[in-house]
């Protein structure tokens, strides 16, 4: 059976949804499209001298290949750089905008980069930067160690405590400086000892620390010689380019940690049948606990029984710097000289 022309043309015009009449080519409707992922990016805080890489994505959701071109809108900050491993964007595909920020000075830094389609039907779109240039500082408590009188062939310890103050991570460095050594090294003669304890350093010297971050380190003096004042000193740099923060140690190496004083005491002239009192200041000097159990006038050493010492009543335990008195009285009987020990 014959069948018109125009009715086998309007069979297959219509399941591609256009009239005829319209004389459309289909393939003319494919287009592509531009979506940006956002339209800021924003590096926050980054430390001078370092550098931060961020990604915004470029989306095709049309029909057909997008392609663009980047460029820099002025005034743009150096500080800033950016980079695409490819400017042809399938349908339905992204490609990603590669940006770096490096700030060598502190401060706020901006600039915009536009992204400009092939087509004039597509307007060109435009990504913010945004970042400033900052610093790590630290807080180092205390900053002099003194460590007093220490009994040589002992040790005292001190903690420092480096906090980073700041909103960026901190990238420390610690440097040994004089008569310093780390604890446990049995081959360097020197009389003071870094060890950590929450944040351990690298074989450089380097720990991170977060912002708001605090870690602690000890140091140790272990005086070998008797009367030698020991001094040394390290630092700690929150960045390669930053200000170094020095710890100044000092310490005396002594033979005992007990010590009375006066060394003698002098009663002069003392009529017979009279009395005259004096004291004698015993203090712990040094690093050690002492506990006094007793004392006495030294019989053994030919004291005079004209010296009469206050009772000792209970066990005195003295920590560093603690002292205790003890009176002495001189009542002599006859005439004559008088000698003894305490």
């Amino acid at each position: 059976m014959f069948r018109p022309r125009s009715f086998v043309v309007a069979l297959l015009c219509a399941p591609l949804g256009f009239a005829c009449s319209d004389n459309v080519d289909p393939i003319g409707q494919l287009a592509p499209q531009i979506e940006l992922e956002r339209a800021l990016v924003d590096f926050g805080d980054v430390q001078v001298g370092t550098e931060k890489q961020l990604t915004v994505s470029v989306k095709n959701p049309g029909t057909a290949v997008l392609s663009f071109a980047l460029s820099r809108v002025d005034p743009f900050d150096d500080a800033f750089t950016y980079a695409v491993d490819k400017t042809d964007v399938p349908p339905n595909g992204l490609v990603f905008i590669t940006i770096n920020f490096k700030p060598t000075t502190l401060g706020s830094k901006s600039g915009f980069v536009k992204v400009t389609p092939s087509t004039d039907k597509l307007a060109p779109v435009t990504v913010e930067l945004k970042g400033r240039g900052a610093t790590a500082e630290l807080l180092v408590e205390p900053k002099n160690l003194s460590f007093g009188n220490v009994v040589v062939l002992t040790d005292k310890t001190i903690a420092v405590d480096v906090t980073n103050t700041t909103s960026i991570p901190a990238d420390v460095q610690y440097v040994p400086g004089t008569n310093i050594k780390g604890c446990g090294v049995t081959t360097d003669s020197a009389t003071f000892c870094f060890a950590a304890t929450s944040k351990r350093p690298s074989a450089d010297g380097r720990f991170p620390l977060a912002a708001g971050e605090k870690a602690t380190f000890n140091i140790t003096f272990n005086p070998t010689i008797v009367g030698a004042r020991e001094r040394g000193d390290f630092s700690f740099q929150a960045c390669a380019s930053c200000a170094a923060t020095v710890i100044h140690l000092d310490g005396v190496g002594v033979e005992k940690g007990f010590v009375c004083t006066p060394a003698a005491l002098e009663f002069g002239v003392v009529n017979p049948q009279s009395c005259v009192t004096k004291s004698v200041s015993c203090q712990n000097v040094a690093n050690e606990q002492v506990t006094v159990t007793d004392w006495f006038a030294d019989a053994a050493a030919g004291t005079s029984p004209d010296f009469h010492i206050a009772p000792f009543t209970t066990p005195k335990v003295l920590a560093e710097n603690d002292s205790v008195m003890v009176d002495v009285q001189y009542c002599p009987a006859d005439l004559g000289n008088d000698a003894g020990n305490l």
